[in-house]
């Protein structure tokens, strides 16, 4: 769920039960924007989406606001990066930029659609995606926002690997047994 960045109406929502919200922005870098959210860059824009962040975490508390990106775009973009590892350091300081605010970086992988306009376009390697999860799963860690969460982002995402890193990476259960 996206709320606007207002204050009153996300006292509203969290009066009314809501105990997290994750204003899902895609797409980290502001220069790709107008390609791999057209409609968010032409009709709200970036900025929107991180004053709602960063009013949810006002609102919502510290490990209660998440956002939600799409890795793999940044690479196939026309103006996205070249090499792998310049997709992964902006990943890192999206990331970073996040925790450092208290919000939870979630992530899904790209999947290229049979009929949309990027469906020929070449998908990074899994090496490529494992880095991301790994540096993503790495700084959460050593955050130590986990025991802040008293909510399961993960189970609101069917193409996110995060709860599995945390599962395998961390040799972790997810308290109802996954």
């Amino acid at each position: 769920m996206t709320a606007r960045p207002d204050s009153s109406l996300l006292r509203m929502l969290r009066k009314a039960g809501l105990d997290s919200i994750a204003p899902n922005m895609d797409c980290w870098e502001e220069s790709l924007w107008p390609e791999i959210v057209p409609g968010k860059h032409k009709f709200v824009g970036r900025n929107y989406w991180i004053e709602s962040l960063k009013k949810s975490v006002e609102v919502f508390g510290k490990g209660n606001v998440g956002s939600v990106f799409v890795v793999g775009p940044e690479m196939a973009a026309s103006t996205g990066f070249k090499r792998e590892e310049e997709g992964i350091a902006s990943w890192t300081r999206c990331f970073e930029w996040l925790l450092e605010r208290d919000i939870i970086p979630m992530t899904s992988q790209w999947e290229t659609e049979v009929g949309s306009p990027w469906s020929d376009r070449v998908q990074p390697s899994t090496d490529y995606y494992l880095s991301v999860a790994r540096v993503r799963h790495r700084l959460v860690e050593e955050s130590g926002i986990r025991k802040f969460r008293s909510h399961h982002f993960y189970k609101s995402s069917a193409w996110s690997t995060d709860a599995d890193f945390y599962r395998l990476a961390g040799g972790h259960q997810c308290d109802d047994g996954w």
